[in-house]
């Protein structure tokens, strides 16, 4: 958004960048396999292809998930003393923890299921300066791995007002990658509710000069402002058949909070 200027243009820049892979900036997994957020790649090791860093887990039997805690805006510093549940994805009310955890000095919180697989959504609470953010992934967990669940500092959150977000609404950060965890260009995604808007992989912004884009671009990567609260359903298509899947769709169901921030990892299989 050109519009923006100095210290928040930055500042919200470096936000979204996170959904410009839908990985983590650190390079370690977060379910999304074979990319980071800074637009490099690391190997192809996601969970939902199971075997290729860790033997698959015998069915009906339990796996560790280590969170990976760190404010959007910050990748470097790892944030100790926040709380970290994985709730199963029917839960929408995240009333009952599966498993929870309280990140460490390094920002790792070992979270154990007691059976996989399983498919979960994580939340991350009373981290220092931030509110609530919840990461959906539409694929489940299947080995010991690690995934990052990073949070919204408030002020950070805030600054999506310039993008039209508005109190009381709901807000999503997506991004779309495929079987292999590339990330997808030429997607398109329609939301049940809310304006969605396509990341600009040249800014790492939401699009808002014309040509607008209406689609993802290289980074794979949009938002959507102002979403209802409830059940937010992402229908995501892509424009040709990705390699090495079987699909060019995906539909992924998350659940949008009032004021609060979401971030959906949704593969194309």
């Amino acid at each position: 958004m050109r519009t923006l200027k100095g210290a928040a243009c930055a500042a919200l820049s470096m936000a979204l960048a996170f959904t410009a892979s839908g990985c983590p900036k650190k390079g370690t997994d977060s379910g999304t396999p074979g990319t980071d957020a800074g637009g490099g790649t690391d190997a192809a090791d996601t969970d939902a292809t199971p075997g290729t860093d860790a033997a698959p887990a015998d069915a009906g039997a339990g796996a560790t998930l280590t969170a990976l805690v760190y404010e959007i805006l910050d990748d470097t510093t790892p944030v100790a003393g926040a709380n970290v549940d994985l709730y199963d994805i029917v839960d929408t009310a995240a009333a009952t923890s599966l498993a929870s955890g309280v990140s460490n000095t390094m920002g790792l919180a070992s979270l154990t299921l007691a059976a996989v697989p399983a498919n979960v959504f994580a939340k991350v609470s009373g981290a220092t300066g931030g509110v609530d953010t919840y990461s959906y992934w539409n694929f489940p967990v299947t080995l010991d791995k690690m995934r990052d669940t990073p949070y919204y500092g408030s002020s950070t959150f805030g600054l999506l007002a310039a993008f039209g977000q508005m109190p009381g609404n709901g807000y999503a950060s997506g991004a779309v990658v495929d079987c292999m965890g590339n990330r997808v260009a030429g997607a398109t995604v329609t939301a049940s509710s809310g304006t969605v808007m396509y990341i600009d992989a040249g800014t790492g912004l939401p699009d808002t000069t014309p040509p607008i884009l209406t689609m993802t671009d290289a980074s794979g990567a949009y938002v959507v402002v102002n979403a209802a609260t409830g059940t937010l359903t992402l229908d995501i298509v892509a424009s040709s058949m990705p390699t090495g899947c079987a699909t060019m769709m995906s539909t992924h169901d998350v659940e949008s909070r009032a004021d609060t921030p979401l971030i959906a990892v949704t593969m194309i299989f």
